[in-house]
């Protein structure tokens, strides 16, 4: 999220240089994410259940930092958020991701 924000930090400014060499380092660590999705991709069901109970509820969503990237990304859908259980620092990310007000039951 932090190199999300130093490039809007830098488009604005026209800093292409440093821009292209952020939106780089982006796309890196997006392969890694999806690198991680292909290693699970290869495990049979099976191979998945023997380490599952480690991850306890964590499906990746529920996880903030998940949260935000999906945000930043375009996925601004504020019943996304209703799933979980109310979180002032997701709330607070999803309100800085989305140009507009979220409609929705929570404060």
């Amino acid at each position: 999220m932090h190199e999300f924000d130093y490039l809007r930090q830098l488009l604005p400014r026209r800093d292409a240089p440093r821009a292209l060499h952020t939106l780089k380092r982006i796309l890196t660590v997006l392969k890694v994410v999806v690198a991680q999705i292909d290693v699970l991709e290869t495990m049979t069901p099976l191979e998945f259940l023997s380490f599952r109970d480690r991850l306890q509820s964590g499906s990746g969503f529920p996880v903030l930092p998940v949260r935000e990237l999906e945000f930043v990304l375009g996925v601004k859908d504020a019943r996304a958020l209703d799933r979980y259980p109310p979180a002032p620092r997701s709330e607070n990310a999803w309100r800085r991701a989305t140009p507009t007000p979220r409609s929705g039951t929570r404060s």
